[in-house]
């Protein structure tokens, strides 16, 4: 054994850098056969389940998408044969009013004009007096003039006078319309009387008319300024012919401050609109019938018997409210029939008849706001006898003097009186035991006190049989006053 000592040195023949061949690797002896090896035959099986799978996938996915156009298809087709004729069903037939809110629906009620401030222009006739005369009288100087206005589109007859610019001391007014049988043309027969203490003022006076334009009529302009003893009398008259299905006034329109106005029995004349205005003078309505009626005054009396089945309006200042009144619910696509009745400082007596041919809706198909001051209310709302109970809504309200509201025996709902320094009373109907069976059954009429009841506040529901849990589709009332007494009753009117 040959030991290398530490001090003795390697001796190489080569100290270069060195290269390890690599280790020999056992060949395999080629193949003389045609087919692949197994390494390519791998490969190609390979290759060949990529291309089936991505073939049997894109045949489901085919499959899927010819599955969700079907669908479609199919959704489609029973959209338009089945939801369509009933979209239509109720667009036509079934669309009922929106629901009905009380704040909103007062608050929103149509303010109707009559067409007030007028100006002469000077494009219109004026003057074309059928006689001139002088009498011996106050006023002297007289003339006559008569005019024929086709009987359709709007009808008005209007003056420039106001309470500002003319005393009701120097003009002396008389307007009166009414139905003549007799006449045989379809022409509103207007005439006009005037008679004044002057040549002058008579001249100066306008009777102008309109019988081809948009607003036909008269329009009377009166001078403004009058000497000390100058005074103006003034008589108009207007006869409506019997009219035809097919001519109908759209709008008649009457504004004549200063003027006693009398319009006679004019229920067979169709009106769509008519509008009334005066200031000091009554205005007295034998019967007029129209979807919409207004009617306002400042000092005058407003009287009379009113039918309407869209809105009526009587409105005064210091005048009395003495009417008849009949409210008609014809459709059910259409909001309540609306009521107001306003003045101030003297009374409100109106007997009101509700016509409905039953219940269209859960909302209220009456809806009526009455409104004074300083002197009595005294209302009575009454069904048609041909009116099955339906949902109204009343509001009443005082200030100073007594109110009494009387409900028929058709009224079902919840009630609210109440006054600040008076006293209220509800009462049921001493002849209410008649009608216990009015409705094919007999459930007693009864009258449910909500608690705590006191001498000044009372509410409650008053119907037949037991209290529904849920009342929101019947009736209220509203009967308030801050210094008066209120007296509710419930009972034949």
């Amino acid at each position: 054994m040959i030991v290398v000592t530490e001090d003795h040195e390697k001796q190489d023949s080569y100290s270069g850098p060195t290269i390890r061949l690599p280790e020999r690797v056992a060949r395999r002896r080629r193949s003389l056969s045609p087919l692949p090896d197994y390494e390519a035959s791998q490969a190609q099986y390979r290759r060949d389940s990529v291309l089936d799978e991505k073939d049997t996938k894109a045949w489901h996915q085919t499959k899927l998408w010819r599955a969700v156009l079907f669908l479609l298809l199919t959704y489609a087709l029973l959209t338009t044969v089945i939801g369509v004729p009933i979209i239509v069903k109720k667009m036509k037939g079934g669309s009922g009013p929106p629901p009905w809110n009380e704040a909103d629906f007062f608050a929103n009620q149509p303010q109707f004009s009559s067409g007030s401030m007028i100006n002469y222009e000077g494009n219109h006739p004026c003057n074309v007096w059928s006689s001139v005369d002088y009498v011996h009288s106050t006023r002297p100087y007289s003339a006559t003039l008569q005019v024929l206005i086709p009987a359709i589109g709007n009808v008005s007859i209007r003056s420039n006078a106001t309470l500002e610019n003319t005393l009701p001391s120097n003009v002396i007014g008389t307007f009166t319309a009414e139905y003549d049988s007799d006449i045989t043309d379809n022409n509103v027969h207007m005439s006009v009387t005037l008679q004044t203490t002057s040549k002058a003022l008579r001249d100066s006076t306008l009777i102008c008319y309109d019988d081809i334009g948009a607003d036909r009529g008269l329009m009377i302009f009166i001078p403004r300024y009058f000497e000390n003893m100058d005074s103006i009398s003034l008589d108009i008259h207007v006869a409506f012919p019997p009219l035809t299905a097919s001519h109908r006034i759209s709008n008649f329109n009457v504004y004549l401050p200063v003027f006693n106005q009398v319009f006679k029995d004019l229920s067979q004349i169709d009106f769509q609109n008519v509008y009334i205005e005066g200031t000091s003078r009554p205005i007295n309505v034998t019967n007029i019938q129209a979807p919409c009626i207004s009617v306002k005054s400042m000092l005058g009396d407003i009287c009379g018997t009113y039918n309407a089945s869209k809105s009526l309006i009587l409105d005064t200042i210091r005048g009395t409210i003495n009417a008849s009144i009949t409210l008609v619910k014809a459709s059910d696509h259409s909001p309540p029939t609306q009521l107001t009745l306003d003045t101030g400082d003297r009374d409100i007596n109106a007997q009101i008849t509700l016509v409905s041919p039953g219940k269209l809706s859960n909302s209220p198909q009456f809806a009526g706001k009455v409104n004074n001051f300083n002197a009595e209310v005294n209302i009575a709302i009454s069904s048609d006898p041909s009116t099955p109970p339906v949902p109204m809504y009343f509001t009443v309200l005082n200030n100073l003097a007594k109110t009494k509201v009387v409900m028929d025996q058709k009224f079902e709902g919840t009630f609210l009186t109440q006054t600040k320094l008076s006293t209220v009373s509800v009462e049921e109907g001493s002849e209410n035991h008649k009608y216990d069976n009015l409705f094919g059954s007999d459930r007693p009429r009864v009258v449910v006190f909500d608690q705590p009841v006191s001498d000044s506040r009372a509410s409650g529901w008053v119907g037949w049989g037991k209290k529904p849990n849920q009342v929101m589709d019947q009736s209220h009332v509203e009967v308030i006053s801050s210094l008066g007494p209120v007296e509710l009753n419930f009972g034949p009117t």
